[in-house]
């Protein structure tokens, strides 16, 4: 089986996401953000997990950071 590329991960996270599979979305973000620590989209994502489950905290410092690294641009 082909390794799957940050893409192809960050697409199954998403796809988890929309699916509300909120767990395994927010695991694959984890994930990406193992290897990729910057990773302003899987952090963003992880951000709107946090508050989709009401740790609006958590999430508003998630999100704080992605704009951080992203300049604004998420």
């Amino acid at each position: 089986m082909a390794e799957m590329t940050l893409s192809d991960l960050f697409d199954q996270a998403v796809n988890h996401h929309q699916a509300g599979r909120l767990d395994e979305a927010g695991r694959i973000y984890q994930l990406i953000l193992s290897h990729f620590p910057d990773h302003a989209e899987s952090i963003h994502r992880l951000g709107v997990i946090a508050n989709q489950t009401d740790r609006p905290g958590e999430g508003e410092v998630l999100i704080r950071r992605a704009i951080a690294l992203e300049g604004g641009n998420i």
